[in-house]
């Protein structure tokens, strides 16, 4: 009986927190949010940075005109950049930062308060003639 009682108010517990997790969540009025900073922060890359993994390849546009642009918010996006830029072909490019929000220039500690309204997202740099988009919404 006991257990029974337990494994109830476990479940009810877990309802409760999958509830929460999966409730809309309104952006905060930008009122509310964090001011940030005028100036991009100081440990944020430079325009000349080169990609580490992509050896050689900017961080930063312009890109080849053979390529093209898309942002992915999938949650942490040290683990979504992983996902794109170990594929073995078509990916030029990865990068990741902010948007969405209204904080200029969050930090990652402002950014995951929720009070800037930004989403971490991960910028792909690919090449539609060797990976298509449809192949990289499956990653």
């Amino acid at each position: 009986l006991l257990d029974a009682a337990l494994n109830a108010l476990s479940l009810a517990g877990l309802g409760l927190l999958v509830s929460q997790l999966l409730a809309k969540r309104e952006k905060y009025p930008a009122e509310q949010c964090l001011p940030g900073r005028k100036d991009a922060l100081e440990d944020a890359p430079p325009e000349s940075a080169t990609h580490l993994w992509l050896q050689g390849r900017p961080l930063y546009p312009p890109f080849p005109d053979d390529t093209e642009t898309v942002s992915f918010g999938m949650g942490c996006f040290w683990c979504s950049e992983n996902l794109f830029m170990r594929l073995e072909k078509g990916i030029y490019s990865t990068s990741v930062g902010y948007t969405g929000g209204v904080t200029p220039n969050p930090t990652y500690e402002e950014v995951c308060s929720g009070k800037t309204n930004h989403a971490e997202v991960v910028r792909v740099v690919y090449k539609p003639e060797e990976v298509s988009f449809e192949d990289l919404l499956h990653r």
